[in-house]
C-alpha cells in the first residue's frame, strides 16, 4: 500500500470518481475519462446523491469560489460562445 503525506485527488476521492464515471451518460471529449458535465459535478458537488454498487455517494463541493468560472472551463463550446455574446452586448467598443 502506498503512503502519502497528502494523497492525490484520484486517491482521496476514488469512490466518488468511480460513481460519477459509472453514471456518466454524456459524451466525453477524446482521451477524457469523464464528460465535462461529470467533471463539473465532481468539482462543484451535487445535492442529489449518486447511486453506485448499491451505495449512495454525496458529491461534496471541492471548489469554493465563483461557480461560473468552473462552468466556463468545462462546459461545451456553445456555452462559451453564448457567454461571449452576452458579454459583448454589454461592452462598449472603443
Amino acid at each position: 500500500m502506498e503512503q502519502y503525506i497528502k494523497p492525490p485527488v484520484e486517491v482521496r476521492y476514488r469512490e466518488e470518481l468511480e460513481a460519477l464515471k459509472a453514471n456518466d451518460t454524456a459524451s466525453r471529449p477524446e482521451n477524457w475519462q469523464m464528460s465535462p458535465r461529470a467533471v463539473r459535478t465532481f468539482i462543484l458537488g451535487s445535492a442529489k446523491p449518486v447511486l453506485y454498487n448499491g451505495k449512495e455517494y454525496t458529491i461534496e463541493k471541492k471548489y469554493f469560489g465563483n461557480d461560473a468560472l468552473v462552468e466556463v472551463a468545462f462546459d461545451g463550446v456553445g456555452v462559451k460562445k453564448l457567454m461571449l455574446k452576452v458579454a459583448g452586448a454589454h461592452i462598449t467598443k472603443l
